[in-house]
């Protein structure tokens, strides 16, 4: 996100937004797509490839590169990307970045590693994109830079079910803890809600000092318009998910995953 523009802030990022079954979710997106070289056994352990072809992979919007350190670990080759510098600051002192491309960008950038086998937009990163210029901007890089047969997966909050309406502060509030600090207390508040973009503030109190308020702006973007948009592109065969337990998108699931190509 935009707000966490220091590298203090950035650094509870990964504790606002632990990993969970979008994370699992896209690491075995990458495994199936991996193709298996005749006569070699199927990998063993997680942590390596076991004789699998390797994908090129970008993780575009790759905030402190947990998701992008997991794929490297499966032995994929990846390239991450983020616009703010105290992101990527984080991302690279985490165990295993030296395994990682780490480029300052955003979702037009063109990178040197393409053609990728897999692009991800992951996080909700994707509703950062607020107009439909910027959006279509995205998907015609990201085509761009698709090898033949790759893959573009990203997920975005069906606008149908307002889930921005549980950004309240008694909804919202919890307590962080970072290593070796006290805890951190933490919760939402909404600003505004007007058409599909959302404006609204994360409030941290930190012990012993005044409260520090990230705002940002989210686009609760149709599934509609996104399919719409995939098309003008040049994505012909799109995939849509409604939860990252995998079953069929409706108009009241929480989530739309896409999986394009």
């Amino acid at each position: 996100m935009s707000s966490y523009c220091d590298e203090r802030l950035a650094g509870l990022y990964d504790l606002l937004n632990p990993p969970g079954e979008d994370t699992r979710f896209y690491i075995q997106l990458a495994g199936q797509l991996k193709r298996q070289p005749e006569g070699v056994p199927e990998a063993q352990g997680e942590e390596q490839s076991g004789g699998r072809e390797p994908l090129a992979i970008l993780d575009i919007g790759c905030g402190t590169g947990a998701l992008a350190r997991a794929l490297a670990r499966r032995g994929h080759k990846v390239t991450a990307a983020d616009p703010a510098p105290a992101m990527l600051a984080v991302a690279r002192r985490g165990a295993g970045a030296e395994r990682v491309d780490w480029v300052e960008g955003d979702a037009t950038t063109r990178h040197a590693a393409a053609p990728f086998d897999l692009v991800l937009m992951t996080g909700h990163s994707f509703q950062c994109l607020l107009s439909d210029e910027v959006i279509e901007a995205t998907f015609q890089a990201v085509r761009e830079q698709l090898s033949p047969g790759g893959r573009f997966a990203f997920e975005s909050r069906n606008p149908i079910v307002e889930g921005w309406r549980q950004w309240t502060p008694g909804r919202s509030r919890r307590l962080i803890r970072p290593i070796g600090s006290a805890s951190v207390e933490t919760y939402l508040s909404l600003v505004s809600a007007e058409d599909d973009i959302i404006a609204y503030r994360t409030h941290l109190r930190f012990p012993g000092e005044e409260e520090v308020i990230l705002e940002d702006q989210v686009r609760f973007t149709s599934c509609d318009l996104l399919k719409e948009k995939l098309a003008e592109a040049g994505f012909s065969e799109v995939n849509l998910y409604g939860s990252f337990d995998r079953s069929e998108f409706g108009p009241k699931s929480p989530e739309i995953i896409v999986v394009a190509g």
